[in-house]
């Protein structure tokens, strides 16, 4: 099991990533919409005119779900050129992925932990 955090960049393309994952069989996602830090602070006037009134060129969403197999991502990063979406030369998004040991999730229990590797 992989923690998946994908970085949406460009929130043009943030119901094309929502429609990527859902393809893939990723359905319980959170979606987290957030502000890119690096462009908020890049101009110091902001520290005076108020850091949280940012534009919308400083917006992006932050997803993060976990799922079986890097594959899944692969599939994700597919199915977005597949739709015409240049994701290998434009700043668009990016994927991070984490192998997980444990994770508890609610009344299913234990789904993942070394010591029983098929859950409960």
């Amino acid at each position: 099991m992989y923690f998946m955090f994908i970085k949406v960049a460009d929130i043009r393309f943030k119901e094309d990533v929502v429609l990527a994952l859902q393809s893939e069989g990723i359905h319980r996602a959170s979606y987290i919409e957030s502000r890119d830090l690096q462009k908020s602070l890049s101009d110091d006037l902001k520290l005076f005119t108020g850091f949280f009134a940012g534009d919308q060129n400083e917006a992006q969403v932050i997803i993060t779900a976990l799922i079986d197999d890097p594959s899944q991502a692969d599939g994700v990063v597919h199915n977005l050129s597949q739709a015409g979406i240049d994701v290998h030369r434009e700043p668009i998004l990016r994927i991070i992925l984490w192998p997980v040991t444990h994770v508890f999730d609610g009344p299913e229990g234990w789904v993942a932990r070394p010591s029983d590797k098929t859950g409960s």
